[in-house]
């Protein structure tokens, strides 16, 4: 190893100066090494920092004074610079003895351990994309593209093809320069050109369909380069180039080592650093050159960046986070927010202002009508009021927080979506969302039945006992409870089997990209140990298997939860589940839950409306109020049926996978659940009604007062100065008359309204 990056070519196929540039395996630091030619400082490899093997002239490789120490007990000690961080290394199998690689050589498309782009592949959710083409004839020189098989070609072909001419055609790969010794490859192919196929094509197959044309994308090229421009091939032995036919150019060949017949064949890329490697390794979503220039050129994948791999075009916008910073789901084409309509989030600003000021002057109305409260009627009605004026409060609060939210995370929301989504204040705006609708949905339901039971005792009002106190308090605490218990159930720790949807990683983890749910880590664990079908399928198991795929010296392997308010940028309640989600019972409960509570609202109410009917000959009522508690009733029953009805069907429909409603949590957390919120105070205290009439009034009253001083100072205006100077006298005691009796009309009509 002294003579590794030595400037100096040691081995005839260079190997001994290749990636000497690659920081991932080299150091920028330098010294004068013990043994090799010269007395130059030359860079030096990670792995050679605190090995036990002095190879510094100086030492300096092995002063533990000059650089970071990192990790401690079974995990071996390594040694970084001081401008870099200790990370966490993985374990390339469960044994003690088996290799650590680095986590920037995890997941990076190259085999560093031999099985971990497997287990990556597994973590990641996305098959092994299939690289090679169907190799026929002597020396592997026939390629079969797509269909083109003995037994399936014309079937498949007229099937897919109608109109086309049969079988398919077999021509020469003229992307190649004539060589000597070199078998001429040989393409068999459909013949057709099929928009859009490339992008989803890897490896061989897209080499050979983007260099025959047959993309139908003219922004599509061929990736490969015809000209060799170093003299040796590393990787590639024993003769990496011969000569072309015309005698100039070299051209870049492999030999057939299985072959009786020594055939050779094009099917090599040289990439820009030097490396050599088969066209099966071009355009298949890894970089195997190490400088990415075998994937530059690709039009079917998508680059993470230059520390990260690459991935389908298929994976781009899907929902789902597969690079580790998010740039998948970033983008030009997608970038989510918290509320992603400007119509939406105009609505959120405006229900979550009216309910915040609406429910809190009601709130502080009911709290002094219940202080003041003489008989228990009185008590029960402002009690409970005032109940569902704190929960559409909270409603309130909750649109209010998630307008500001997503002003202050407008830009990043997209990048940080799952830090959000599994931050703690996600699920506090999911309880208190929660909290509030149920709260108000409760509290209107008792309210009603008490309506119903006691009308008859409500004219005949009894006065107040400690034990009416006592009984209206006990059941306001009661709904309270019950409210606060639905929305923190989903947060007790002992229930996370039931409710957490996975866990989220970070973002410096290759491995464990995005949030993973329990389906996912159990694949992954499968596949890095073995059979694991003997485990619990627990998170507490998943979490410490997990942290010991990784030394994990510096606890950084801590997976966040994605509970069950992170379902969306909302934060809402996981109203739509499949038949594979956990929580499906407990949201099937509370569905079920709300049902009877708006069948008991609307009973009650009917009773509450037919029974006045009937004894409108008993209590002094007219016609008008009949008529206005009919209209209030209706209104009631309305809002509700128009609020909770398409929760329900959405909910079934999306259980019942007929579509999916995951896009439609922003509506229902913004426009439906809160329009209760801001409607209820207009419904249950008719002193809301009143000052809306005040206001109103007084604003027509301004405008009609205007209107008769504007006209006035118009006739004036208007009168002839000569008509003026005649009945100087009498037009203006005519006109003084006129104006104090419209003031004095204008000041009654004030007083009237």
């Amino acid at each position: 190893r002294p003579f590794m990056c030595d400037t100096r070519e040691q081995c005839t196929s260079g190997i001994d100066e290749q990636g000497c540039n690659d920081t991932r395996t080299w150091l920028n630091e330098t010294c004068v090494r013990r043994v090799g030619l010269g007395n130059e400082s030359l860079p030096l490899q990670r792995s050679w920092l605190c090995d036990g093997v002095r190879d510094c002239v100086d030492g300096s490789d092995e002063d533990p004074t000059r650089w970071r120490i990192c990790g401690s007990n079974e995990t071996r000690v390594r040694c970084l610079p001081d401008t870099e961080s200790c990370t966490e290394l993985y374990r390339c199998g469960p044994s003690p003895y088996d290799p650590l690689i680095n986590m920037e050589q995890l997941c990076d498309g190259v085999e560093s351990c031999g099985n971990e782009l497997e287990i990556c592949s597994v973590a990641a959710s996305r098959p092994l994309v299939q690289t090679r083409v169907i190799h026929r004839g002597e020396g592997d020189s026939q390629m079969n593209l797509l269909s083109c098989l003995p037994g399936i070609t014309l079937h498949h072909h007229h099937a897919r093809n109608p109109g086309t001419t049969s079988g398919c055609t077999e021509e020469e790969f003229h992307h190649q320069i004539p060589a000597f010794g070199v078998t001429r490859t040989r393409i068999i192919h459909p013949g057709i050109i099929t928009p859009g196929i490339c992008r989803s094509a890897f490896g061989e197959l897209y080499v050979y369909l983007s260099c025959m044309g047959l993309c139908g994308d003219a922004a599509i090229a061929c990736p490969l380069d015809l000209h060799a421009t170093r003299s040796t091939c590393v990787g590639v032995a024993p003769i990496p180039l011969t000569l072309s036919l015309d005698k100039l150019h070299l051209v870049k060949i492999r030999p057939e080592p299985a072959s009786s017949t020594n055939f050779s064949h094009y099917d090599v890329f040289h990439c820009k650093n030097g490396r050599c490697i088969t066209l099966e390794e071009v355009c298949n979503l890894a970089d195997n050159c190490g400088d990415g220039s075998d994937e530059k050129a690709c039009k079917n994948s998508f680059s993470c960046g230059l520390e990260d791999s690459f991935i389908p075009l298929s994976s781009v916008c899907d929902g789902i986070r597969d690079c580790k910073d998010g740039r998948d789901e970033c983008n030009e084409e997608c970038r989510p927010r918290i509320i992603q309509s400007v119509v939406l989030q105009v609505v959120s600003w405006i229900i979550g202002v009216v309910a915040s000021v609406m429910n809190s002057a009601i709130l502080l109305r009911q709290f002094m009508d219940v202080i003041r409260s003489k008989s228990r009627t009185g008590l029960y009605n402002s009690s409970f009021v005032m109940t569902i004026a704190v929960g559409d409060l909270s409603v309130g609060v909750y649109l209010l927080l998630v307008s500001c939210y997503n002003e202050v995370k407008k830009d990043s929301f997209c990048i940080e979506r799952l830090e959000w989504l599994t931050d703690p204040m996600c699920s506090m705006l999911g309880v208190l969302s929660t909290f509030g609708s149920q709260l108000s949905l409760f509290s209107m339901t008792f309210l009603s039945c008490h309506r119903a039971m006691h009308l008859r005792q409500m004219s005949l009002p009894r006065d107040l006992t400690r034990g009416d106190v006592i009984s209206v308090s006990c059941t306001v605490l009661m709904v309270t409870a019950a409210s606060l218990l639905v929305a923190l159930v989903p947060l007790i720790s002992e229930l996370e089997d039931f409710f957490v949807n996975g866990l989220y990683y970070g973002t410096k983890n290759p491995l464990l990209v995005g949030a993973l749910n329990a389906h996912q880590h159990a694949k992954l664990l499968h596949a890095y140990y073995g059979r694991t079908s003997k485990l619990q399928s627990t998170w507490k198991t998943y979490r410490r298997l997990i942290k010991d795929m990784f030394t994990e010296d510096h606890h950084s392997v801590q997976g966040r939860k994605l509970g069950f308010y992170g379902n969306a940028g909302v934060c809402l309640f996981k109203f739509f589940v499949k038949e594979s989600d956990p929580q499906k019972p407990y949201t099937a409960f509370l569905m079920t839950v709300n049902i009877i509570c708006f069948f008991l609202i609307f009973t009650s109410y009917t009773l509450v409306f037919i029974m006045v009917k009937g004894l409108r000959s008993q209590v002094t009522s007219s016609n008008d109020n009949t008529a206005a508690l009919q209209r209030k009733i209706s209104a009631i029953i309305i809002t509700d049926f128009l609020c909770w009805t398409p929760f329900i069907i959405t909910s079934l429909l999306h259980y019942l996978e007929v579509f999916d409603a995951t896009s439609s949590y922003q509506i229902f957390s913004i426009v439906l659940l809160p329009a209760n919120s801001m409607i209820n105070p207009f419904l249950y205290n008719t002193r809301v009604i009143s000052i809306c009439k005040y206001i109103f009034s007084g604003c027509s009253a301004a405008v009609k007062l205007q209107s008769i001083r504007t006209h006035n100072s118009t006739i004036v205006v208007n009168i002839p100065m000569n008509d003026f100077r005649q009945v100087k006298g009498k037009t203006r005691t005519s006109s003084n008359q006129v104006l104090i009796l419209q003031n004095n009309a204008c000041n009654s009509k004030e007083q009237e309204e």
